[in-house]
């Protein structure tokens, strides 16, 4: 269940922790790229926060029916994170719990608590590397390979996408708005839950709000293979320099 609400966060946190470097030879890619930093909140303000907390909301479809969550998310960097929700199934309770640290991960649904096989921990990194490229200071990085999307349109407004990958992370497409430079959509892979397949995934983000000086999306529409997955508010947002790491610890 873990990954029905793991990747709608992604693009709510900005982390950091890099200067602008040379991410991009082309002079195209390098205007989109610095004009996206900038409109989040530019690198300085970016590269202090290297976590993140967040209360969720929202509704995950599942089996034809939509499943109401609440919960609360935090994250550091791009080796951990932690997401702990509870939905509500037929009027009955269930929270689940999902740890990524470093290199051990768990997941807790109910009583059951699981240590990730080797299998399951490098699915999870390799997501977990994804969502931090899609935090944009870390496509500055030389080891991040970069190409045009050229112009489409989001919700009928123009956009203008970059295509980033990188060694042991899974390829992430950004679409920015070109009138603001806003993080308007991402497209990525992740696994599904009940095929173990690998399923294109498409995440919206929208209602911004000025958070630590940093630009962030307040709602997230996720739709999986251009079908309704999740929608997800954020209520509730806060920029930390650093998570001590029993944060992160087994639940």
């Amino acid at each position: 269940m873990r990954q029905l609400l793991r990747l709608t966060i992604v693009g709510v946190l900005i982390l950091g922790g890099m200067s602008l470097g040379e991410a991009a030879d082309d002079p195209a890619l390098r205007a989109i790229l610095d004009k996206a930093i900038r409109s989040h909140g530019g690198a300085d303000k970016l590269a202090k926060f290297s976590a993140s907390t967040a209360k969720l909301k929202g509704t995950i479809h599942a089996n034809g029916a939509m499943i109401p969550f609440s919960g609360d998310l935090a994250t550091q960097k791009g080796d951990q994170q932690r997401i702990d929700i509870s939905l509500n199934i037929d009027g009955q309770t269930l929270r689940i719990v999902h740890v990524l640290n470093r290199d051990r991960g768990w997941l807790k649904i109910g009583d059951t608590k699981v240590e990730m096989d080797a299998e399951k921990l490098a699915d999870a990194k390799l997501e977990a590397q994804a969502d931090w490229l899609a935090t944009l200071l870390p496509l500055t990085d030389k080891s991040v390979t970069l190409s045009a999307m050229g112009e489409t349109a989001i919700e009928g407004r123009p956009a203008v996408g970059i295509n980033a990958s990188r060694p042991g992370s899974r390829d992430v497409s950004l679409l920015f708005d070109k009138e603001t430079y806003r993080l308007v959509k991402i497209q990525s892979q992740t696994r599904d839950d009940e095929t173990q397949q690998l399923v294109s995934e498409e995440t919206f983000l929208s209602e911004y709000k000025e958070v630590e000086g940093t630009q962030q999306a307040m709602k997230i529409i996720v739709k999986r293979e251009g079908k309704p997955h999740a929608e997800l508010d954020v209520t509730e947002l806060k920029l930390e320099e650093k998570l001590d790491d029993s944060t992160f610890a087994a639940p």
